[in-house]
């Protein structure tokens, strides 16, 4: 089996190149220097794989052509070329090189003798970043050699209502994107040729801060590019748009406590200001005496939490839909009383929904 050269570029690396040309070269050389992983994060990257995992159901009776880890994705080329040539039709993470950069598909398709690329995601919405990404797909999928007749994203449907097993043509929904993938396709090749130069040079991109280290994803080298950021900096600020924080801090006004008088603020932003310039706490009795004065026992103190599951767990349930499965309740019948409290924790397992009222 003939296996090609390993890549320079693989999907993800080219998604991060098009977001911040600084974070790939650091990805590529300084990986030390990444953030942790987050445990929501690793959470997240786990629901990915099993979403996509469970969608491949949509297509059953498909060859898999995944690699046995991530060092070995040209083991995964060389099979899909195999699989391809021995006249599969159905091929689960079906992986093409072309030009040094590598492209791996969740689901590919042969029906009526042309080829449909199908991409899954475990989101509600299909995003501008997605179909970057299925752009990316297709440009490295037809120069190798196969024509799509079409790529889409599949995602879940939050209208979708779990009743009895799991439906997966109900659970998910196929969106076309052909039409922006191929009106992408010139501004691939440029972003594939940049990220390309930025590693051949082997010189640390002057890129500075800005709205790129969040959208459309947060970067995790975000320790190492704003680290000279102090504590006190315009960007704590509650409320203020990301846009206009760096519209201040590319002018020079960095620090909170550097902010001038009469600068245009919102209420609650300018009694964050005047306490850092200040170091002056601010109380609103008044506000306060009035909220106080419009309760009318009996009260009640109520926290709750809920959680989100991608696929639907319990019947009569959505995709994503908030599912509550813990309270803290403080009841205090009048001024006098001594508050009671009641609580309750679903069972692991069970549907929390009933339990809970």
């Amino acid at each position: 089996m003939l296996y090609p050269e390993r890549h320079i570029l693989s999907k993800s690396t080219f998604v991060r190149s098009s977001q911040c040309l600084k974070s790939l070269f650091l990805y590529k050389n300084h990986f030390d220097l990444r953030d942790p992983i987050s445990p929501s994060q690793q959470m997240l990257f786990r629901r990915g794989t099993d979403i996509g995992t469970l969608a491949q159901g949509i297509f059953p009776g498909g060859v898999d052509a995944s690699p046995k880890d991530h060092y070995s994705y040209q083991d995964s080329v060389a099979k899909t070329k195999q699989f391809l040539a021995d006249g599969a039709e159905i091929i689960y993470e079906a992986a093409f090189q072309f030009d040094g950069v590598l492209a791996a598909l969740d689901i590919l398709v042969k029906n009526n003798g042309k080829w449909y690329a199908y991409e899954v995601k475990s989101a509600a919405k299909v995003s501008g970043a997605y179909i970057l990404d299925a752009a990316l797909q297709y440009y490295v999928i037809t120069n190798s050699g196969l024509p799509l007749a079409n790529i889409s994203i599949i995602n879940l449907n939050t209208d979708y209502v779990k009743d009895g097993s799991l439906e997966l043509r109900k659970l998910f929904k196929s969106n076309s994107v052909f039409n922006d993938v191929i009106n992408k396709q010139k501004q691939v090749k440029l972003k594939i040729a940049a990220a390309k130069q930025v590693l051949a040079d082997k010189v640390l991109p002057e890129i500075s801060i800005g709205k790129h280290c969040f959208e459309p994803y947060t970067c995790d080298f975000m320790g190492q590019c704003w680290k000279a950021v102090p504590a006190g900096s315009i960007f704590e600020i509650a409320g203020m748009q990301r846009t206009k924080q760096f519209e201040m801090y590319d002018c020079g006004l960095k620090m909170i406590k550097d902010i001038p008088g009469g600068f245009p603020l919102k209420a609650p932003q300018k009694l964050q200001v005047d306490f850092f310039q200040k170091l002056e706490p601010f109380i609103d009795k008044a506000g306060i005496s009035k909220f106080l004065q419009k309760l009318q026992y009996p009260l009640y103190f109520m926290d709750f939490e809920t959680f989100m599951p991608a696929v639907p767990v319990f019947d009569n349930t959505s995709p994503f839909q908030h599912l509550p499965f813990q309270y803290s309740l403080h009841f205090k019948k009048d001024k006098s009383a001594e508050a009671v409290h009641k609580s309750f924790l679903a069972e692991a397992g069970s549907d929390p929904c009933k339990a809970f009222l």
